[in-house]
């Protein structure tokens, strides 16, 4: 009676000994990436105060219901999937970068890499076609200002162009008790600075200057300015990204929610397991993957 179960397979977690009042059960046809607002996150729930997470699927909900209704120039999920399949097929954008400025969203580019590329890094339609175009982009990113000293030198000036999003908020996090207010919000605003002013920078560069510090411009980006970070708000985040990028797979007519990729990857792992610990396995493997493990075995310790 003292744990719970969070399990697609109830009839499994009851077999444990999972009294059914204690099993929280998942739909088999939502992948992780999207279970953000499911039973997945009991463990979220416990840790924020379930206040808190309500506000969140709050959040999701009101951008969920955005996304349904809106018109489509004014719907913002779908106006950012236009975006994106615009960078990446007419304008060669093969990258994308998102920079939230609040550090609270260090893990949110992280997040995102999995949401957009397992969903869209597809080559084959609907139908199990290859296709032609291109499809979702590669993700990076990083919180800003932090990352301004890693990858903004390339998003200026490098060869390949990438498309900026920008997060940013205009009142600052709540802070504990003893701390002045007028600093905190001085130091929001140096941030807030930061953050506009890399938009202008990349929008319009200084091509008047020469050689090594000339920055062409013309290089996209997009600000989403919200009031302030708070489970209302990262819910409707949350929401608009999972919305991004399903419109991404309807338009482009691919399976936003499978992953065989990576299927590809874990069925062959017991094999290669296998003649790691010395017991020859039954697939023939190919010559770098039969170097590497024999490099394995003249390499490691003997236990």
């Amino acid at each position: 009676k003292h744990f719970v179960a969070v399990t697609a397979n109830s009839d499994k977690a009851e077999s444990y000994g999972f009294a059914s009042d204690n099993i929280f059960p998942i739909w088999d046809w939502v992948g992780g990436r999207f279970s953000v607002s499911s039973a997945t996150s009991l463990a979220v729930m416990i840790a924020v105060g379930p206040d808190n997470f309500k506000t969140l699927l709050d959040g999701c909900r009101k951008m969920d219901q955005h996304f349904e209704t809106a018109i489509l120039i004014e719907n913002i999920p779908v106006l950012m999937g236009l975006i994106s399949i615009w960078n990446r097929n007419f304008m060669s954008c093969h990258t994308q970068a998102v920079i939230p400025y609040a550090n609270d969203l260090a893990s949110f580019p992280a997040y995102l890499e999995q949401l957009e590329m397992e969903s869209n890094g597809k080559n084959v339609d609907i139908e199990g076609n290859l296709i032609d175009y291109e499809t979702g982009p590669a993700i990076l990113g990083g919180v800003g200002t932090d990352a301004q000293h890693a990858i903004f030198q390339f998003l200026h000036q490098g060869t390949t162009v990438i498309p900026v999003d920008f997060i940013a908020f205009a009142n600052p996090a709540p802070t504990r008790g003893g701390v002045d207010n007028d600093v905190v919000y001085r130091q929001h605003e140096a941030l807030l600075a930061n953050c506009f002013a890399q938009s202008q920078a990349l929008a319009m560069g200084e091509p008047q200057r020469n050689g090594h510090s000339s920055s062409v411009g013309n290089r996209p980006s997009s600000t989403i300015l919200a009031d302030r970070l708070d489970p209302f708000v990262l819910g409707q985040l949350i929401s608009l990204y999972e919305h991004k990028v399903f419109t991404i797979g309807a338009l482009l007519q691919i399976n936003s929610f499978d992953q065989w990729g990576v299927e590809l990857g874990k069925s062959l792992v017991d094999n290669v397991a296998s003649d790691l610990a010395g017991v020859p396995s039954s697939m023939a493997h190919d010559c770098s993957t039969r170097s590497l493990v024999t490099q394995y075995h003249m390499r490691k310790d003997d236990l």
